[in-house]
């Protein structure tokens, strides 16, 4: 029998189709890319699912086209890339493809809150970043700001230290530490204070910082990085699907609750699948009829 997991050709023109373990509700993962996408870096097509960027495999940049369908994700690249089992392990990784999402359904659906986006969004995953420090980088630069704005910054980023031909990617670790710490804050426009915790994190990546095998401990020890930090870049990068960042703005204003405590009694009903209900609140279908609700009933 063959490797689900294992990247398949596909009948559609595609180079391959990496196939999702269950549901797959594509709308929710485009809402997360349409709203971190940086001008200029990637291109997001929504009508068609279709988002195109360079993507780092094996340290060199690769232009890659991926389509998302209720199947998974089909892949181009380009006909001359024969390293497919490398691409489709990013990608299987950043859209979150195996994870046995029914049983993570089954649970949440037992939550008042969430019942009824679950019976609307079956297969709602949590979308990722396809390399850990820029899940890290990303985060750091959308500390307090909006979503607008800090993609303008990760703009900013990209033209100091990023690649610009032959398309723009951003920056690597070491590319980020080349720049002189005291003028990172005055050219992204950000705090020192942040510019700064950016700088230092870019180092340790740089030295070989392993978060999977190192844990979260170094990082959490640079000024500048607080719990929601932490807990928006486990679950981002996939280290802990039952990360919940309390403090994020977004979810107290969906559950309507400004109070941390109340907050993290709702989100202890979702454990050990916090990340995915936080995945749901943060696409929460604009459509939908009613609102997640406040009680902390199940």
């Amino acid at each position: 029998m063959s490797d689900p997991r294992s990247p398949r050709p596909d009948s559609a023109g595609a180079t391959f189709t990496a196939r999702a373990n269950g549901s797959f509700d594509v709308a929710a993962a485009v809402r997360m890319l349409a709203a971190h996408t940086v001008p200029g870096v990637d291109r997001l097509d929504p009508d068609t699912a279709t988002y195109e960027r360079s993507l780092r495999v094996a340290g060199v940049d690769r232009r890659i086209r991926v389509r998302l369908t209720a199947d998974g994700v089909a892949v181009d690249v380009d006909p001359d890339d024969d390293d497919h089992s490398a691409i489709a392990g990013i990608v299987r990784h950043w859209f979150d493809l195996d994870t046995d999402v029914t049983a993570v359904d089954r649970h949440l659906s037992s939550s008042a809150h969430l019942e009824e986006d679950v019976r609307r969004r079956p297969g709602v995953r949590i979308t990722r970043y396809p390399d850990a420090f820029e899940a890290i980088s990303t985060i750091i630069l959308g500390q307090g700001v909006s979503l607008a704005a800090s993609r303008t910054v990760m703009r900013r980023l990209v033209t100091a230290a990023g690649t610009t031909s032959p398309q723009p990617s951003l920056p690597t670790a070491a590319d980020v530490v080349a720049l002189p710490a005291g003028t990172l804050g005055p050219t992204l426009g950000i705090p020192a204070r942040r510019a700064a915790a950016l700088h230092t994190v870019a180092g340790l990546f740089a030295d070989g910082y392993a978060p999977r095998e190192d844990g979260l401990e170094p990082l959490g020890a640079i000024p500048g990085i607080g719990p929601w930090t932490l807990d928006s870049f486990a679950l981002r990068a996939g280290i802990d699907g039952d990360a919940f960042p309390v403090g994020d703005a977004v979810l107290h204003r969906m559950l309507e609750e400004k109070n941390p405590r109340v907050l993290t009694e709702v989100a202890a009903l979702w454990s050990p699948h916090r990340g995915y209900a936080a995945m749901r609140l943060w696409t929460w279908d604009a459509t939908a009829s009613t609102r997640p609700g406040t009680s902390t009933s199940t």
